[in-house]
């Protein structure tokens, strides 16, 4: 699912952002789900693609 730029407004690490920051942030972001204790990744992972 698609993040809003609200969503992405609640996010204190982006809460500095201007619009057009946010805008070109959201092109990026997407709302995932986990289950309670789920892990989504590991200390030492590499970077890859977390959008699957």
């Amino acid at each position: 699912m698609q993040v809003t730029i609200e969503q992405l407004r609640q996010i204190s690490l982006f809460s500095g952002l201007d619009l057009d920051q946010l805008v070109q942030l959201r092109t990026h972001a997407v709302v995932k789900q986990y289950l309670r204790g789920e892990i989504i990744l590991h200390e030492g992972d590499r970077r890859r693609n977390r959008c699957n």
